[in-house]
Formats: structure tokens, C-alpha cells, sequence
């Protein structure tokens, strides 16, 4: 039994029909909350308005990347066992984000694009210290 309460969701993003399809049965068979598949008109919504399931109505500008939207739970211990097993799913790697009372209050695509910009700083970090552990050697 995983961490989550029976009432949570993860939300996915950027994933194709037979994608989502797959995320289900791996979803069932690891007592996961199902996958809630994220739809264009939701983009502009809040995290909070889409917990809550309102659908939207204004198209936009869908993000380029996969997202999974992991809910608000109790403990890490759900988080854990979902990013320990997802790394066995064979699925594309997406960007993983919790919902967080911050995260709650912003559009979709503004948390994506917030990920995005974590994500290229990540990546200069990492390529940095890369550079320099060379130096060092």
C-alpha cells in the first residue's frame, strides 16, 4: 500500500493515448492513484481550480514537456515509492512536481514554466561543477 489517500490524483501532461493507457494498468498494479490525463483547456486554470474539477475553456499554449502532478499527501513516503517505481516504468522521464500551498495558487502553465527554469538551472549547476570537479583532477 502506497502513502496516498483514495481521493488524490496525479495528473499527467505531454503523454501520448497508448502512454496514458499504460500509466493506468502501472498505476493499477501498484496501487497508485489513477493517472488524471491534463487537457488544453486546463493550461491557463490553477492547480487548486483543477484539483478541484474545473475543466476550463480557454485554449493555451500547450508546454513542450511531460509532466506528472504529484497531490499534496501526509508523508514523502508516497512521493518516494511513485519516483522509485516510475524509474522502472520504461516511460519517457517526465518533470515531477508536488503540489505545494505556493504551487496550489498558480496556473498550470506557469508551475510548468517554473519547472522549466529549475530544470535549465539544474543543468548549469551540474555542468559547472562538472567543470570544476576537471580542474581539480
Amino acid at each position: 500500500m502506497t502513502d496516498f489517500r483514495g481521493d488524490e490524483l496525479i495528473y499527467v501532461w505531454g503523454y501520448a493515448a497508448d502512454e496514458i493507457e499504460y500509466l493506468k494498468a502501472f498505476h493499477a498494479e501498484r496501487d497508485f492513484p489513477p493517472p488524471k490525463p491534463l487537457f488544453e483547456e486546463q493550461l491557463g486554470l490553477t492547480v487548486a481550480e483543477i484539483q478541484a474539477g474545473a475543466v476550463g475553456t480557454t485554449p493555451r499554449k500547450q508546454p513542450p514537456v511531460r509532466v506528472i502532478l504529484l497531490p499534496r499527501m501526509s508523508t514523502d513516503g508516497g512521493i518516494k515509492a511513485y519516483l522509485t517505481a516510475f524509474r522502472d516504468s520504461g516511460l519517457p522521464r517526465p518533470i515531477f512536481a508536488a503540489v505545494t500551498d505556493t504551487s496550489a495558487g498558480w496556473t498550470f502553465t506557469r508551475l510548468v514554466e517554473h519547472l522549466m527554469e529549475e530544470q535549465v538551472a539544474m543543468r548549469k549547476q551540474a555542468q559547472e561543477k562538472s567543470e570544476e570537479d576537471k580542474k581539480n583532477w
